[in-house]
């Protein structure tokens, strides 16, 4: 199966603020789903990880891990 990666934003441009750098903006919520969710019932299978450079190593119960 190929992976499916979600690449987190630059957290440099300041769009996401005040949310990023505190957990991945694909486990912010998105109305009933989180992003993360919204993108794995688009896609039909779950992420295998997100990319991001400033929060590689974030762990909570439930997520898809963050790789640097």
């Amino acid at each position: 199966m190929t992976p499916f990666y979600l690449l987190e934003p630059s957290h440099e441009t300041g769009a996401w603020a005040p949310f990023a750098g505190v957990r991945p903006v694909a486990e912010l919520p998105a109305g009933a789903w989180l992003v993360r969710e919204r993108w794995e019932a688009s896609v039909g299978r779950p992420a295998t990880a997100a990319v991001s450079d400033l929060l590689a190593g974030f762990v909570d119960v439930g997520t898809a891990p963050v790789v640097g």
